[in-house]
């Protein structure tokens, strides 16, 4: 290259071609990532405006990647032409409900005619992230994220923003948390706000007036607030008051307070709108140790329809997040994105949960 044809070049022009020289002069392979900006500017006499812009053009060209609040990484580059019908599900290796989403899963893509290859993250930080660029180096045409529990500080730690430049399409599952903030990759979630609704409903049709809620620590943040709100929603709507007294459950520890379950128990609670299995399973034995039938005396609405749900005596009447839904839904975004690169705006698609009627809540079950 002349010094003509270098002074007429745009300075980020010329950053991003020392860039890429120090990604070839080091070796720097997909996953690993650049100097800082600052420290990138200051090696190239320029901005770090400038050196923005220029990774900026990169990332759009599909070589590098942006992790908002950690860095700016190499992108992971295919070794061939991907397979169209070749996908790849990134999912914890542990979780809560992993095995249905692994069951509809091959369900759908046996229907589609496509292959999955199952690849599990740890909590190691940055593992799930190699995982992803492992996919896509093996020639994976579209990921499936199950991004596992957000509230570990694992995962929080290993940021998702830099999904919306990955060269290829990305759908993430049954996820609620901030990092929903990122702009380019379509969600699929259950609703939670429609699931604490229904629940409520279903309650209030049993006749119940006293009703309260009940969480516990197996949730996220979110996830509870998102349920609570659709309880509270349920509420108004039918001019009842909610159920104002401490918490039964200490979030931060876990420990289930029977002096609180007392304090409810005193107060004419009817009715139960527990927000996850586990917690509504540990209600359910205090219950019984405090000599209260289910549902004569007290009765309990659940969410998750964990396998445990239908063991309890009675069993639990539950929230169940139409995973099916959910995962047919994720396999049309991702054809269409695979099909039509342009394919409109990256969307949020809510998928209404369905409520398991059993002995729990009350007896003449109106959806039993």
């Amino acid at each position: 290259m002349s010094g003509k044809e270098s002074s007429e070049k745009p300075v980020y022009k010329l950053i991003k071609q020392r860039i890429q020289e120090i990604i070839e002069s080091e070796n720097l392979s997909g996953g690993d990532f650049l100097p800082p900006l600052r420290e990138l500017a200051s090696k190239f006499g320029t901005t770090t405006v400038t050196v923005s812009r220029a990774t900026q053009e990169l990332a759009q060209e599909g070589k590098l990647l942006r992790m908002p609040r950690k860095g700016i990484l190499v992108s992971p580059e295919f070794s061939s032409k991907p397979n169209k019908t070749s996908w790849s599900l990134i999912l914890p290796e542990s979780g809560y409900t992993e095995a249905k989403f692994i069951r509809a899963i091959r369900q759908e893509s046996q229907k589609k005619g496509i292959s999955i290859d199952f690849h599990t993250f740890s909590d190691k930080e940055g593992n799930r992230r190699s995982k992803i660029f492992e996919a896509i180096q093996d020639g994976s045409a579209a990921i499936m994220l199950l991004p596992g529990r957000p509230a570990s500080a694992s995962h929080k730690s290993d940021h998702l923003g830099y999904l919306m430049d990955l060269p290829v399409p990305v759908v993430l599952l049954d996820h609620w948390e901030p990092e929903r903030e990122a702009a380019g990759v379509d969600f699929v979630l259950s609703d939670n706000f429609s699931g604490g609704y229904q629940a409520t409903v279903h309650m209030i049709r049993h006749g119940y007036k006293k009703i309260a809620v009940l969480n516990g620590p197996s949730e996220t943040g979110q996830v509870f607030m998102e349920r609570l709100k659709g309880y509270e929603a349920a509420l108004a709507d039918h001019g009842i008051e909610p159920i104002d007294l401490p918490p039964i459950i200490d979030i931060s520890t876990g420990s289930f307070s029977a002096e609180k379950l007392d304090t409810y128990i005193d107060y004419g609670v009817e009715a139960f709108v527990v927000t996850n299995d586990y917690s509504a399973m540990l209600l359910l034995s205090q219950l019984e140790e405090l000599g209260r039938n289910i549902p004569e005396d007290i009765a309990i609405i659940s969410y998750g329809d964990t396998p445990l749900s239908s063991l309890t005596s009675p069993g639990l009447t539950t929230m169940r997040p139409n995973v099916e839904k959910i995962v047919e839904k994720a396999f049309e975004l991702l054809i269409k994105r695979i099909e039509t690169p342009t394919f409109g705006r990256f969307r949020t698609i809510l998928i209404r949960p369905e409520i398991i009627c059993r002995g729990s809540c009350g007896v003449n079950c109106h959806l039993a």
